[in-house]
Parts: C-alpha cells; structure tokens; sequence
C-alpha cells in the first residue's frame, strides 16, 4: 500500500488496499505523517477496487477490500466517505467502483497513536 499524489496537492490516491482495513489505514498514516510536516495533509484521499459480477465472479472475497476499509472508515470515525455507483472499467471489462474519503485528521491521529 502506498500513497500516490496527484496533480493537486490536495488529493492523495490510495494504492493497494490488498491488505485488513486496519493495516491500510496504518499505513496511510505512517506515510502521511513520517514523510511530511505534521500540519499537511490531504483534503480527500481516493482509493479503488473492483466490485463483483456475474461476468467477473473469480474475484471473491477480495473484491470487497474497498467496502470493508469504507465501512472501517466509518465505523472508527475517521472521516466520510462517499461513492458513485460501480462502472464497467473500459480498459479491463472489470465492475470497478471508487471511494472519495474525507479524511477527519483530529480521529485519524488519535487513532494512529492507539494502534
């Protein structure tokens, strides 16, 4: 897992949520406040994954890693997160779906320190 950035300073991208909802987010956090100053962060962080499908049902269990970290996002309230329908991914012929997270700095710290 590691965050990409992104044209703006603003928004960071989430790649490889391939581990628990728990490690993703420590990981988030290790790089978010052992790379940069303390005071610099991201107003949205995006992560991705592909959903199930009738045409693409070898994914498994794995195809929930985004649900599973969304739902661990809010349930540890660690900011909102937000979503649009799955789509079709063009390039693959994947079901893809797309996560938006807000992330609450003041809960993610305290939750950083805590695990």
């Amino acid at each position: 897992m590691r965050l990409e950035s992104t044209p703006c300073c603003g928004v960071s991208f989430i790649e490889g949520i391939n581990d628990t909802p728990d490690h993703v987010i420590y990981k988030v956090c290790e790089q978010k406040w052992s790379d940069w100053d303390d005071d610099r962060g991201q107003a949205f962080l995006i992560f991705t994954d592909t959903t199930s499908s009738k045409k693409n049902s070898r994914l498994g269990s794995a195809s929930y890693r985004g649900e599973k970290l969304a739902k661990f996002i809010i349930k540890h309230k660690l900011g909102t997160v937000i979503s649009p329908n799955q789509r079709k991914n063009p390039n693959s012929g994947n079901m893809i779906k797309a996560w938006i997270w807000t992330p609450n700095e003041k809960n993610l710290r305290k939750w950083f320190k805590n695990n």
